[in-house]
């Protein structure tokens, strides 16, 4: 197919302790016509393939009337480097330039965040995709609503190079969401999500093209957002129950066939904002508590142990007279744990919120935290994952109401940024983000036309 029309992207100015840099911007414009797009020249790999680099042998007889037979072999060898435009090693790409910003960088890494291909999918109403994750195949699995007669809990399989594979939906006759999706260890793909008719936290089985049900999911729940946690056993479902008087957090946790192995329940005022897995086969949750009039709202990290148990636990108060949310979270290379939301005053329906980031130690101690803008303005982060060249985070712009992906190499120093922009003066946003391994960073999120309202969106950059 051919590549998307190009336009400016929006630029990137990351505060942190360190300060910021200039923004190298890249990626191309968003398709709003509901059909996908996909950009060949994006990798930027060149192969010449077994047969195409010299191996520098040369042999021969050499014979004559007056001297003897002469003959052998003569090595030759080229070394491979970095830039001879063949991949060797541990090399990505190999254009045979040291041209940068051109698919494949001089140190034969992708150049992060071009734009592979994206779709929108339509339901008829406002429809959203909600979590992503990669299957144990390099698929991009997808999750979230799409809006039919009613919103039915969704979900789609993507290959790599923007292929529709498979796709589900359920309907029980009511609002039904998918809001997270997992992969154990043996490859099953679990989803978890909300049924509003019974107020009760969905467990499924995703294969290929339907849904299958468990019992256990948590009821009573204080929001629709329910998480799906891989475990050491199989997964973990993670909601928050209770209602707003008497919040709780519940962790049931299953085998990779669904069977409920036990329950975990936290008594922390919390609202879960999200929840990965841990490296110990565990699960690692962040949240916050909201403070009354004047008061500090809490930041909240805790963990759960493969086996159920209750791991680290630590909290600290932001600003007085702020309200602070967590939204999303993930381990850095080092080990140290980030999570990114928003900071602001309480009211004004989020428009004096700033985009925020927390650290912590891998134990779970507070290691600092400060403002994250985009653009030089506020934003509504949502997501952060680790790819090869660095943090990348998504979210929505406040000012202009789009959604974005902006890459951040190892300092925190701004490196691209993508805006996903629908039709003006309406809301567009990113949701979650997932490093897909020999692919890139998939996206999810949606996009707002006026003419069909919110279609899911889902995009696929280098990295």
């Amino acid at each position: 197919m051919p590549p998307m029309p190009s336009r400016p992207t929006i630029p990137v100015l990351l505060v942190l302790s360190a300060g910021c840099a200039p923004l190298v911007p890249f990626g191309d414009d968003v398709g709003t016509d509901g059909s996908s797009s996909a950009d060949s020249s994006a990798g930027g790999e060149v192969d010449g393939g077994d047969d195409a680099r010299p191996t520098g042998e040369v042999g021969g007889e050499v014979g004559g009337e007056v001297g003897g037979e002469v003959g052998g072999d003569v090595t030759t060898g080229v070394a491979a480097f970095c830039g001879d435009g063949f991949v060797d090693g541990d090399e990505i790409c190999d254009d045979g330039n040291a041209i940068p910003g051109d698919g494949c960088e001089p140190d034969c890494t992708n150049t992060p965040g071009l734009l592979v291909w994206s779709q929108t999918f339509d339901g008829g109403g406002d429809d959203r995709a909600r979590d992503v994750a990669a299957s144990i195949e390099g698929d991009v699995l997808v999750v979230g609503n799409l809006a039919t007669a009613s919103d039915d809990a969704w979900a789609q399989r993507i290959t790599a190079d923007g292929g529709n594979a498979a796709a589900a939906l359920l309907d029980l006759g009511d609002d039904e969401y998918a809001t997270s999706v997992t992969v154990a260890a043996d490859g099953s793909v679990w989803v978890a999500g909300a049924s509003m008719a019974d107020d009760r936290a969905l467990v499924m089985r995703w294969d290929e093209d339907q849904f299958t049900q468990f019992d256990g999911g948590p009821e009573d729940l204080a929001t629709g957002t329910v998480f799906a946690s891989t475990t050491a056993e199989g997964f973990a479902i993670i909601a928050n129950t209770g209602g707003f008087n008497s919040l709780g957090i519940a962790a049931p946790r299953f085998d990779a066939t669904g069977a409920l192995l036990g329950d975990a329940m936290l008594a922390d005022a919390v609202f879960i904002g999200a929840a990965i897995p841990a490296a110990d086969g565990g699960t690692i949750l962040t949240g916050n508590a909201f403070g009354g009039m004047g008061m500090p709202s809490t930041i909240w990290l805790g963990s759960l142990t493969a086996d159920g148990g209750t791991g680290f636990s630590s909290s600290f108060e932001a600003d007085p007279g702020m309200n602070a949310r967590v939204r999303g979270l993930a381990i850095a290379p080092d080990g140290r744990i980030a999570g990114v939301g928003t900071m602001g005053p309480p009211g004004q329906m989020g428009q004096q919120d700033r985009g925020w980031i927390w650290w912590w130690t891998p134990d779970g101690v507070p290691d600092g935290n400060g403002p994250l803008d985009i653009g030089g303005a506020a934003a509504r982060a949502s997501a952060v994952v680790f790819g090869n060249h660095g943090m990348v985070v998504g979210g929505t712009t406040i000012l202009l109401d789009d959604g974005f992906v902006a890459g951040l190499d190892d300092a925190g120093n701004a490196q691209w940024a993508y805006a996903l922009s629908g039709d003006l003066g309406l809301e567009d946003g990113i949701t979650s983000l997932a490093v897909v391994p020999g692919a890139g960073i998939a996206a999810v999120g949606w996009v707002a036309q006026i003419g069909t309202g919110e279609d899911a969106w889902v995009g696929l950059f280098t990295d």
